[in-house]
C-alpha cells in the first residue's frame, strides 16, 4: 500500500472529534486522490472518516468498534500495513462518488 499522508491525517483529526463536516468533506475529496482503485474498503483510515461524518449528519454513533481496533492497530504498526475490512459494505461508494467528482 502507498502512504496516503493525507488520508492519514485526516483519520487521525476525525479520530480526535473534527467536527466541522464541510471542511472534512473537503480535505476527504483531496485526500481520496491518494488512494489506488479499490483500495477505499481496504484501507482502516476510510472507516474511521466515513463514521465521523455519519455521526456528524446523525446517522449513526461514529466508527464502529471494530473500525476502532483495526485503525489502532495501523496506527501501532511500525510502517503502515494493510488491514483487510469486512466486505459488509461501508463508504467506497461515497469515497468513489467523491473521486470521480
Amino acid at each position: 500500500m502507498k502512504p496516503t499522508p493525507k488520508l492519514d491525517d485526516l483519520a487521525d483529526a476525525c479520530w480526535n472529534g473534527a467536527c466541522n463536516t464541510g471542511a472534512l468533506l473537503r480535505s476527504l475529496g483531496e485526500a481520496a486522490h491518494e488512494l489506488d482503485f479499490g483500495q477505499a474498503t481496504k484501507h482502516p483510515a476510510v472507516p474511521i472518516i466515513l463514521g465521523q461524518l455519519s455521526y456528524l449528519i446523525g446517522e449513526s454513533a461514529g466508527p464502529s468498534e471494530k473500525a476502532i481496533d483495526i485503525w489502532k492497530q495501523y496506527k501501532s504498526a511500525p510502517s503502515p500495513v494493510v488491514v483487510p475490512l469486512p466486505a459488509d459494505g461501508g463508504g467506497e461508494a461515497v469515497l468513489a462518488a467523491l473521486v470521480a467528482a
